[in-house]
């Protein structure tokens, strides 16, 4: 019916499937952590609330990095993974992703970066970086990302710019800061209108089929209507006029 709102499949294999591995991540934290999705343990490290501003403190970082050390040689792989598909995923997976949990493992990435570029490893504080850059284009970068996604992609790679040239650069040895080679680990890009375009497709696809096409689908569900026509037009116009005027 809304051939211009169709997602094309990118499937990639399991193991370089940079947005699995981060949906397998999330799951198994929420599972060990029942009800606090986030890293255990960083809000006593960093700032815990917006607008708090917690005096840098290297010996707990290092402290933290050191109990979480597998933790963090876990998201550095998957932020330096070079695909991401949500292809054979289902939509329940990722419908709604765990925000502070992705925020919280840039802003460890970032600690971690810190350190390196405060003891001259600039080689491990662009690897750190890096990761973070990659972390947020697994969210971003799949067929179907949603506005959260794609909100949460923005606040990562806004933080990443600010912190790069706040804290990195500046804990960089005199003579050893290469701008150049920064720009191209944080890669800063003007989105083009396009860009809106898809993400009005991802939103569209995820809510379709997690909110709205369940009860249509469920025969034995009261709350289906009898003829869903109307409803799925109403529901799909907007997203294909956004789509078509980006």
């Amino acid at each position: 019916r809304y051939p211009e709102l169709a997602i094309t499949p990118r499937p990639v294999p399991d193991e370089r499937n940079g947005f699995l591995k981060w949906l397998e991540f999330s799951e198994r934290i929420e599972k060990e952590n029942p009800g606090k999705m986030n890293l255990p343990g960083l809000s006593e490290v960093l700032s815990e609330k917006l607008g708090e501003e917690k005096p840098w403190d290297p010996q707990a970082a290092r402290d933290w990095l050191k109990a979480n050390a597998a933790l963090m040689d876990e998201l550095r792989t998957i932020g330096l993974l070079p695909n991401a598909s949500s292809e054979g995923i289902t939509v329940d997976r990722y419908g709604f992703i765990p925000a502070r949990l992705a925020i919280d493992c840039a802003h460890a990435l970032m600690m971690e970066a810190r350190l390196a570029a405060e003891n001259g490893d600039i080689a491990a504080a662009m690897e750190s970086v890096s990761s973070i850059r990659g972390l947020a284009s697994h969210l971003e970068n799949v067929e179907s990302a949603g506005l959260l996604q794609m909100t949460v992609r923005m606040m990562i790679q806004m933080d990443l710019e600010k912190r790069v040239f706040s804290e990195i650069l500046p804990a960089l040895p005199e003579g050893s800061r290469d701008p150049e080679a920064w720009k191209a680990v944080v890669r800063p890009v003007v989105r083009p209108p396009s860009d809106f375009a898809r993400a009005m497709k991802g939103e569209w696809s995820v809510t379709l089929r997690e909110y709205v096409l369940p009860p249509i689908l469920d025969p034995a569900d009261p709350k289906g209507p009898p003829d869903p026509g109307p409803l799925l037009d109403a529901y799909s116009r907007p997203f294909a006029e956004f789509v078509g005027n980006a």
